[in-house]
């Protein structure tokens, strides 16, 4: 439950918590139409699970979920449901974590004694680093509970 003096400005700082894990792709902002309120929405695009080597971002809530992400192929976004009541409005925030499943490593080689191409470093980088390709193979793992909270807290602060 947050409490709302203003509508626009609890929208936006709640916008604003969620933006600082996420990037937003799609907002439908608490409205009333007539005597009837319609309850807002957040969605979020995915993200790459943040890992040991990047302290700066918040979305592997914990040790365990930090290393994980580390040495997994792990995604996460988040649904927000900004419900109006009377006291204000109640806010539900749902992570959904995705493991992705690869066929073989990615920069497996075919076996132990096989040596690729790629011994030498390029001379410039012609392409963006990314740390996983796409692929159509998400494996869900269910809900996140720990940034769940994490960003309700943060939400109520």
């Amino acid at each position: 439950m947050v409490t709302v003096a203003d509508e626009t400005y609890a929208w936006d700082q709640i916008a604003d918590v969620v933006d600082d894990y996420f990037k937003i792709t799609r907002e439908q902002r608490v409205r009333r139409t007539g005597d009837a309120w319609v309850e807002g929405r957040i969605e979020t695009a995915s993200l790459d699970g943040a890992t040991v080597l990047e302290p700066h971002r918040h979305d592997s809530v914990g040790w365990f979920n930090r290393w994980e992400s580390t040495f997994q192929s792990i995604r996460r976004r988040a649904i927000v449901r900004v419900i109006p009541d009377p006291n204000g409005y109640l806010v539900e925030v749902v992570v959904l974590k995705e493991l992705e499943d690869l066929p073989k490593p990615e920069k497996g080689t075919v076996g132990p004694s096989t040596f690729g191409s790629e011994l030498t470093m390029p001379s410039q980088r012609l392409e963006e680093v990314v740390r996983t390709h796409p692929s159509p193979r998400w494996i869900p793992m269910g809900r996140d509970p720990a940034l769940e909270q994490r960003m309700l807290s943060d939400i109520h602060a």
